[in-house]
């Protein structure tokens, strides 16, 4: 792949790709090194990748390379919080309950198997579309749209669950 080519990737998917590691593995540092492998293998195989279907071969290729780290250091499955996401300045109780919030959102996130899981972050969290999710995950569509519906299911229930065993 030529080097300006590979700019042009890195400019329109890094910050989508890097989010998508830090969802998976929930550590900056472990999400960075995933990211950057799944540039490298761009750069190795450029050639073989349209370019319209790269941010869909990235994010494949970052989940496929989380996985094959989850296998090898039995890692936990913690992801990271929300605290990116809150507001300037927000009141203490704002904080305090988006933090509860986050935490009873990723508890009942972590219920999920896979694809499950994988199919939250990719269509809701990232708003990918069904066929590229499909494309990441290497399922077909209508299997995707039957898994999604699935796993929000299982994801509502596991929410309700774990806000009502705190009330």
């Amino acid at each position: 792949m030529p080097p300006a080519a590979l700019d042009t990737a890195l400019r329109l998917h890094q910050d989508r790709v890097y989010a998508f590691a830090l969802y998976l593995v929930g550590d900056a540092d472990a999400a960075a090194d995933l990211a950057q492998t799944a540039f490298v293998r761009l750069w190795e195989r450029g050639a073989d990748v349209a370019e319209a279907a790269q941010r869909a071969w990235l994010l494949r290729t970052v989940r496929n390379a989380a996985l094959d780290r989850f296998r090898r250091q039995r890692f936990d499955g913690t992801v990271a919080d929300f605290d990116a996401l809150e507001a300037d300045d927000p009141s203490p109780l704002d904080q305090t309950e988006t933090a509860d919030l986050a935490a009873h959102a990723f508890a009942a996130l972590d219920t999920l198997d896979e694809p499950y899981r994988s199919l939250v972050l990719l269509c809701d969290v990232q708003a990918l579309a069904y066929a590229d999710a499909a494309s990441v995950l290497e399922l077909p569509l209508n299997t995707v749209r039957v898994y999604l519906h699935r796993a929000r299911a299982r994801l509502r229930s596991a929410f309700f669950l774990r806000t009502r065993e705190r009330a």
